[in-house]
């Protein structure tokens, strides 16, 4: 019996008509804010390689920089670690990013926290969630036995800004990987961290987040996911109350970190 072809869900006819629309919003009516993937392809910004950051800090590291303490093929996370992060720890077990928190990537950001944008926030995420996918499975960790646990807002900034930001990039890091979201927890109101020192940021951050439930059987991983890092002091508050809620359920498994942009001063 012959069998009939499936066609293309994009036929050549579909793609011409999409450009040619794509070439009278662009050239008659303007764009009121270009698409990410245009806007990065405009500015020429693509995600950083996985070599370009160490891969328990995330810190900006140079060639051969990063030490395996160990040679065999099992994985990165506890054994790798940068001139900085050996003589400053951090309490997670590995990281991942998309680039440094400047230039394109950086006024993506913005836009995505301070204009309300939803898609705009999904997106990026589900670029983030690329590189996550990537680490997951270099790692050997199931996507259903892992967790995303989004940085908690408070309820005042959420109302003040019109949009909780790092719940939308996370959905966005879901939608890619399949790993499911679990708001594990929740977080008191603190002043703004914006123009304060490393020292600062970790004194006013601080005690600020604790466990809102238990963390569901099965799990084996949990991924913390914030827009920006900048001294690491969120995301170290962040999984201190994620160890602290692991030690009442006697749970040991690793937990990392995945964020959309890394500031220099990390």
């Amino acid at each position: 019996m012959k069998t009939q072809q499936k066609t293309p869900r994009h036929s050549a006819e579909v793609k011409r008509i999409i450009s040619c629309v794509r070439v009278i919003e662009s050239t008659w009516l303007g764009y009121a804010a270009a698409p990410l993937g245009m806007r990065m392809e405009n500015a020429g910004w693509h995600p950083d390689e996985p070599d370009a950051w160490c891969p328990t800090c995330g810190r900006n590291v140079g060639p051969h920089e990063v030490v395996l303490d160990q040679d065999d093929e099992q994985g990165l996370l506890g054994r790798a670690s940068c001139s900085f992060c050996r003589t400053n720890p951090v309490p997670w077990d590995g990281c991942v990013r998309l680039g440094q928190y400047k230039d394109e990537l950086r006024e993506v950001i913005h836009d995505m926290k301070f204009t309300r944008w939803h898609a705009l926030a999904r997106r990026l995420g589900r670029m983030l969630g690329e590189t996550l996918a990537d680490r997951l499975n270099a790692e050997g960790i199931p996507t259903d036995h892992a967790l995303l646990v989004p940085i908690p807002t408070t309820f005042s900034k959420r109302m003040a800004r019109g949009i909780d930001h790092t719940m939308q990039l996370t959905h966005g890091v879901s939608a890619q990987t399949g790993v499911q979201i679990c708001r594990l927890l929740q977080r008191d109101h603190r002043p703004s961290q914006v123009g304060l020192s490393r020292t600062k940021r970790a004194i006013n951050v601080k005690g600020s987040m604790k466990a809102r439930t238990s963390i569901p059987s099965g799990c084996r991983a949990l991924v913390v996911v914030d827009d920006v890092m900048t001294t690491g002091a969120t995301c170290s508050e962040a999984v201190r109350a994620l160890r602290a809620a692991m030690r009442m359920q006697d749970l040991r498994f690793p937990v990392l970190v995945a964020v959309a942009g890394v500031a220099d001063d990390i």
